[in-house]
């Protein structure tokens, strides 16, 4: 059974020697938990690129920016973009765009419908009965001696044993992930003509809290 907010606390305080101590207090533990659960959770997504993978269809029709708040208020990271070239029944990958190809693409040829992947934020444990998901709790043990090491540097004990521990921890994260590699940013790409088959001519980017899709006139069907 996954672990809860009240056996992660008290794992955490036994790891810090604070059973029986009142320096930090139970709300100041679970911020300590959930700080440390936002940090497994990053941990997680660099070496499980499609881990918490969600979707939101979406259509762009008279300008090319859409808020992400308004598709979705459980975005967290952008993960990628599908333009669906004829309605639904021929998706194309719509890369991010790089700073070398600044020039290339304009504020056209870019309606249609789409589909943005991205992840949600972390979920936050508030009740003593809150559990964490399957997948956090594989690695459950992070949560607790991080959550140990602020205890006990509040108390000014040495946090050494706890640090090598955690760095175990992300050691046996980084070693059980098949794949890191996942597309790179910021990869330029020399040309706005298709690759092949499942490759789309627009680009995309964040600004702000704004989805920005650009288009190029070199290659206006897609």
């Amino acid at each position: 059974m996954a672990q809860t907010l009240l056996q992660l606390r008290t794992e955490a305080q036994q790891r810090a020697n604070q059973e029986n101590k009142t320096l930090v207090s139970t709300s100041e533990w679970n911020r300590y938990i959930n700080e440390a659960i936002g940090e497994l959770y990053d941990l997680i997504l660099s070496s499980f690129p499609h881990y918490y993978l969600n979707s939101f269809a979406f259509t762009l029709s008279g300008s090319n920016q859409q808020s992400i708040a308004a598709l979705s208020p459980l975005f967290y990271k952008m993960a990628g973009l599908d333009f669906l070239f004829n309605g639904t029944s021929r998706p194309q990958t719509v890369h991010p765009i790089s700073f070398q190809e600044r020039n290339k693409f304009g504020n056209l040829n870019f309606a249609g419908q789409y589909t943005l992947w991205y992840r949600p934020p972390p979920a936050v444990l508030v009740a003593d009965g809150d559990t964490l998901d399957f997948i956090l709790d594989n690695w459950s043990k992070y949560i607790s001696v991080t959550a140990a090491i602020q205890g006990a540097t509040k108390e000014e004990s040495p946090t050494d044993a706890m640090e090598r521990e955690q760095a175990k921890v992300v050691a046996q994260i980084n070693a059980a992930a098949p794949n890191r590699d996942s597309e790179p940013g910021q990869a330029a790409d020399l040309s706005v003509y298709p690759y092949g088959y499942g490759e789309c001519g627009r680009r995309y980017m964040l600004e702000g809290s704004n989805l920005i899709v650009l288009g190029s006139d070199a290659w206006d069907w897609a």
